[in-house]
């Protein structure tokens, strides 16, 4: 996140219908809190693709509303709060202005099996888009999904892989033969289905280190380990005979001081504090939440 260029970055996911797009676009969300726009929210509604004759071929590059998606695509870029349609595989028609993309998203995800395909209608798509991942798994495993998948939406199974072979593979030629123009092919068949972020904040303007020791019995020694970024720093301790340890204690920006929310942990303050304290030697980080004790964070 933090060497994305200024202003909005739209990131594509490209790849079959089965390759793990929606799942890619939902662990980047998990990790960093970003929106994501699918293509199926704009399916044209079933009446048209009746009136069309394909609707036996929904989800073919013909029965999806290009014009429109790449008009989203036009706003997004445009900057400002944006509102986009979603789809749910249970339903037959998408369902419009039930995403919000808030005015300070900086990375908006949006994925789809053509994104790349080499056609006018297409090409107008992929020219509103930043970069675009293709991404690739492993032939069982994709099939596999894609007939479960349509047995969870209420075919049966023999139904579900008839319209895997007749309709599903048919577009996933399609995308294979443009998976060419993609900036990175991402393979996923090891993939666990989660995406972890590794902090990589700054170095701290300042570090201070006080070194305390209790009057008390027991006797506790322990760092009070003040990192300061720009106005705000961050309190954390770590005891002297468990040095591979510590803990976040406080945030204090502009002279207020709280405590450290899971909201912090994306934060620029946060990485560079975690980066820091890894720095030093620190393997297990934890943070003092108001009123739920401690919590791990996730290095």
């Amino acid at each position: 996140m933090a060497t994305l260029p200024g202003g909005r970055f739209v990131l594509g996911l490209s790849g079959s219908p089965g390759a793990g797009k929606s799942t890619l676009a939902a662990a980047l969300a998990k990790a960093y809190g970003v929106p994501v726009v699918p293509l199926d929210g704009f399916h044209r509604p079933n009446f048209e693709l009746v009136a069309m004759g394909r609707l036996e071929h929904k989800g073919a590059p013909d029965t999806f509303d290009t014009d429109g998606y790449a008009a989203l695509l036009r706003r997004l870029h445009a900057g400002g709060s944006v509102l986009a349609p979603s789809f749910d595989h249970g339903r037959p028609d998408p369902v419009p202005d039930t995403i919000e993309i808030p005015a300070d998203a900086e990375l908006v995800v949006t994925e789809g099996n053509y994104l790349l395909l080499d056609e006018p209608r297409w090409q107008a798509v992929h020219r509103e888009l930043d970069a675009v991942w293709h991404l690739v798994v492993d032939e069982t495993t994709r099939v596999d999904r894609l007939v479960r998948r349509h047995v969870e939406a209420g075919r049966s199974t023999d139904d579900a892989r008839a319209w895997v072979a007749r309709v599903d593979q048919a577009n996933a030629d399609l995308v294979e033969a443009a998976a060419g123009r993609a900036d990175e092919v991402l393979d996923l068949s090891a993939w666990s289905g989660e995406v972890h972020v590794a902090p990589s904040g700054l170095p701290p303007d300042r570090v201070e280190v006080i070194h305390h020791v209790d009057a008390d019995e027991p006797r506790y020694e322990y760092d009070l380990i003040w990192i300061t970024v720009g106005s705000a720093r961050i309190l954390a301790r770590r005891y002297s005979d468990t040095p591979q340890q510590a803990s976040l204690m406080s945030i204090e920006d502009n002279g207020a001081t709280r405590f450290i929310h899971a909201a912090d942990l994306t934060s620029p303050l946060l990485a560079t504090a975690i980066a820091h304290l890894r720095s030093m030697g620190v393997e297990d980080v934890q943070r003092l939440g108001g009123g739920s004790g401690y919590a791990p964070v996730d290095l």
